[in-house]
């Protein structure tokens, strides 16, 4: 019977460690794309830079020019920091709550409603 020494447990407890930590971060990483953090890529990346303009142009009469106050009195970088590109996609182009959000999908392409995506998370 072998006696195990200081040197064997410590390299078994190190590899216990690693292999427990690469679990823990597979895991988050399962549980983040899965929340929407990662991009969608079904919709085009956003220019922020844009994105300004359109929501200047589009936005700013219900939600002001700096997107957090205006007749919705809604701070869209907090509404919108959790959730997923595709729900905001849908909110901007399909409106919300029987009409208060109007629906944009005729007026903006996906690309600007990308680009208005950016620009708010920026904000």
């Amino acid at each position: 019977m072998i006696t195990p020494t200081i040197e064997t447990t410590t390299r078994e407890t190190t590899m216990k460690t690693t292999f427990a930590l690469t679990i823990t971060l597979t895991i988050t990483a399962a549980l983040g794309m899965a929340c929407g953090t990662e991009p969608d890529a079904s919709h085009p990346d956003g220019v922020a830079a844009s994105g300004e303009a359109l929501f200047t142009t589009n936005c700013t009469s219900c939600h002001g020019a700096d997107a957090r106050s205006g007749n919705a009195r809604q701070n869209l970088p907090e509404a919108i920091a959790d959730d997923g590109v595709d729900e905001i996609f849908s909110i901007i182009s399909n409106g919300k709550d029987n009409g208060a959000m109007p629906a944009f999908a005729d007026k903006l392409s996906e690309q600007e409603i990308a680009d208005i995506i950016a620009w708010i998370k920026t904000q």
